[in-house]
């Protein structure tokens, strides 16, 4: 049922509020704003983000949670083609938004005496966990509870390449074709990972790629748990610091039957893999 969930989730996702203010389900529109603006909070490494000054990482929450308050449509007209009418009503409820943002921090500072900075670090936390929310993961090693999750691995015997087009592009035209949508208009409003979840989908029946089922998911937990016990048995904690060590070993090894070889005047008994190997 695990995928049946995941479906579920992205179709009806759960309300997320960020700095006071409701946000609407992450859309393809939203991602391809961030991707124009090279959104750091969005697409940067969280722990290179954490290092950008403070009020940086203010700006682009703010930012960010302005984006995904009002729908693509909105933000086009309001950077496009504003009217005077528009503008005005936008400054007037972004500071009727300040005031909220600032009541909001005043009650969590007096409930738990923590500091402004971790009001902000607290929304940003929530932001994230919107957005993590808002995007199927697809990788089997990045699973993360409890966010949507559909395993994807290639098919061994498919042909051809990989996919060179912008996976955004390839998503508006398969709502399109698929009729899901009647426009690119639609599909900028359409849930972006739902509109993952149908694209997917398609690809497997199309025997495009395979994505992993119960049996499939059993198996892989089941080697994974056996991988992880060989390596707390050799004294490591992870599976990826045991066959770092094995293949150490290895390449220790090889050098060492190199050194032996040459010294012994084996050297054209050397093979060919151990030839180069420094000691």
């Amino acid at each position: 049922m695990a995928h049946e969930f995941s479906f579920a989730d992205v179709a009806s996702p759960r309300q997320y509020f960020c700095l006071t203010l409701p946000l609407r389900d992450f859309s393809i529109g939203h991602r391809l704003i961030f991707l124009h603006q090279r959104n750091p909070l969005v697409f940067g490494d969280e722990a290179e983000f954490n290092k950008l000054p403070g009020e940086t990482r203010i700006f682009w929450l703010i930012e960010s949670v302005t984006v995904c308050n009002q729908t693509y449509s909105f933000r086009q007209e309001l950077e496009k083609a504003p009217t005077r009418r528009l503008l005005r009503n936008f400054e007037r409820d972004s500071r009727k938004w300040r005031k909220l943002r600032e009541q909001s921090q005043r009650r969590y500072q007096q409930i738990t005496g923590a500091t402004l900075d971790d009001w902000w670090a607290l929304e940003t936390a929530e932001f994230r966990n919107y957005l993590n929310a808002s995007r199927l993961i697809t990788d089997f090693k990045q699973r993360r509870e409890p966010f949507p999750f559909l395993p994807c691995a290639p098919v061994p015997e498919a042909k051809g390449r990989a996919f060179g087009s912008p996976y955004e592009a390839l998503l508006i035209q398969f709502l399109i074709r698929s009729r899901l949508c009647q426009n690119v208009a639609e599909t900028m409003e359409y849930p972006f990972a739902l509109a993952e979840m149908h694209y997917l989908t398609h690809l497997e029946h199309a025997g495009n790629l395979q994505i992993l089922n119960h049996d499939d998911l059993a198996h892989k937990e089941r080697m994974q748990k056996l991988d992880l016990d060989a390596a707390h048995k050799a004294g490591f904690k992870t599976v990826e610091e045991h066959v770092a060590h094995i293949i150490r070993t290895a390449q220790a090894a090889k050098a060492e039957a190199a050194a032996k070889a040459e010294a012994g005047g084996l050297a054209s008994e050397i093979p060919a893999e151990l030839k180069g190997t420094n000691p």
